[in-house]
């Protein structure tokens, strides 16, 4: 398998990095990352509804209208995320086995498309939207379908990863190095051949990934990386990258 596309924007909230330069600053080696900072507070969600949301889905709801404002074009919008809405899902577990009414907030919020929902919901974008998720492959998996889009109608698609704080209770079933902070990315893609993408079968024998595909693919895209290599669940993902202009 392999295809390609092109990154027309995009913009990043995770630890105290809240917009492209700060990022930049971090890749240059000139800012170094501050992992316990509170999460950065939302620039374009109402306070009642941010309240709602938990912070991962908070920052993807709120990166995406960021990019939405400056590409109004966009038309049509993919958010994906390997745990979704695992922490309104506890809490809703946690008060069926302790006996006591589960919080509608935790029930409506607790779907796997709640980011993208509030986000078409919020902006009153009318434009076909998809939830992804795939374990490791996640971000990958979203960029597939992002280009399965770009060859049909569509001329400008916008997609969001993002992930929450996984609940303590199950942090002991993770596997070593799965990421558990949340984050928020997103990226404005095109048809063009900037970046492409193969599918090897070859897995690496050790995952040592410190970082989430969608991070560590953005970092290379912003350093301008010819080629390199993305771990997945069963594959390696091999990258090739033109020169920005």
């Amino acid at each position: 398998m392999n295809f390609n596309l092109a990154i027309a924007d995009y913009r990043i909230k995770a630890f105290d990095i809240v917009n492209n330069e700060q990022f930049e600053e971090v890749i240059n080696g000139t800012r170094e990352i501050d992992k316990e900072n509170k999460p950065p507070k939302p620039e374009k969600i109402p306070m009642m509804t941010a309240r709602r949301l938990s912070i991962g889905c908070r920052m993807a709801v709120d990166v995406g209208t960021l990019l939405l404002e400056k590409h109004p074009d966009i038309d049509a919008v993919i958010y994906s995320s390997r745990s979704g809405e695992i922490e309104h899902n506890f809490k809703i577990l946690d008060a069926v086995t302790s006996g006591r009414e589960c919080s509608p907030t935790d029930f409506s919020m607790s779907v796997h498309n709640c980011g993208v929902g509030n986000f078409t919901i919020l902006n009153k974008a009318k434009i076909p939207s998809t939830s992804v998720s795939s374990g490791k492959d996640t971000f990958m998996q979203a960029l597939i379908d992002a280009y399965a889009m770009l060859q049909t109608d569509y001329k400008k698609v916008l997609l969001v990863d993002y992930e929450v704080t996984i609940p303590t209770f199950y942090t002991g079933y993770l596997r070593e190095y799965t990421p558990n902070f949340p984050y928020a990315i997103g990226l404005i893609l095109t048809n063009g051949d900037d970046i492409k993408v193969t599918k090897n079968t070859q897995t690496a024998s050790v995952d040592t990934t410190e970082f989430p595909q969608v991070i560590e693919f953005l970092k290379n895209f912003v350093k301008n990386t010819k080629a390199y290599s993305l771990e997945g669940q069963n594959c390696t993902w091999q990258i090739e990258q033109q020169d920005k202009h």
